[in-house]
C-alpha cells in the first residue's frame, strides 16, 4: 500500500511538472505568434511602400525616356510593350 502511495505521489508530482511545461509553452507560442502577425503587418506595409516607389521610378523614367532627343530608350519599349508596371 505504502509503495502505491509513493508511486501516486510521484506521479502526481511529474504531471504537475507537465503542466506547467506546457503552461509555459503556450504562453511561448502565443507571444511569438503575436510577434510574428506583427512582423507579417511590417512586412506587408514595407511590400507595399516598395512597390509604390518601384512603380514611381518606372513613371519617372519613362518620361524622362519620352522627352529624350536620342532614340526611344528600351525602358520606354519595354513599358509601351506592357512588360512592367
Amino acid at each position: 500500500m505504502e509503495r502505491l502511495e509513493l508511486h501516486t505521489d510521484a506521479m502526481r508530482a511529474t504531471d504537475a511538472g507537465n503542466a506547467e511545461r506546457l503552461a509555459y509553452n503556450r504562453r511561448v507560442l502565443a507571444e511569438r505568434s503575436q510577434e510574428n502577425a506583427a512582423s507579417l503587418t511590417q512586412n506587408a506595409r514595407r511590400l507595399t511602400r516598395q512597390r509604390d516607389a518601384l512603380a514611381e521610378l518606372k513613371v519617372q523614367s519613362m518620361e524622362l525616356c519620352l522627352h529624350s532627343p536620342a532614340k526611344p530608350c528600351a525602358i520606354a519599349v519595354s513599358l509601351n510593350a506592357g512588360e512592367w508596371l
